[in-house]
């Protein structure tokens, strides 16, 4: 039981880490991205950044449609295509995950991660 408990909590960790990893790059990837539209930076960068933060984290919609857009205006249309139904369908997958939530199971949701985003910042300490 212990070692299904570490192993459990071993793949959290690492799962923790991905997305730590995964904000960072998204962070790097609009910072980029505002930069290609400076023209500062060519597109291919931009996918490159864009694919990292997909493989860290496949579950938010918009990464995927802006890879999808990135890969369309490189000329990728193969590629953008399979990233927009990738795209539409995380986003689909969060709509129904909502649609099954209750009203009070909603607010505690927000609430638990309004305490954890204001504890990470640093503004709330533990008793």
């Amino acid at each position: 039981m212990l070692t299904r408990h570490m192993e459990a909590r071993a793949r959290a960790d690492r799962r923790a880490a991905e997305l730590r990893e995964a904000v960072d790059a998204r962070r790097i990837a609009v910072l980029d991205l505002d930069a290609l539209k400076r023209g500062r930076l060519d597109t291919l960068t931009v996918i490159a950044d864009f694919e990292l933060v997909t493989r860290l984290d496949q579950g938010q919609s918009n990464d995927w449609l802006e890879l999808a857009r990135l890969c369309r205006d490189a000329g990728r249309l193969a590629q953008a295509d399979a990233m927009k139904a990738v795209g539409e369908n995380v986003q689909q997958e969060a709509a129904d995950e909502f649609a099954g939530v209750e009203g009070h199971e909603l607010a505690a949701g927000f609430a638990i991660g309004a305490v954890v985003f204001v504890f990470e910042a640093g503004a709330l300490h533990p008793p």
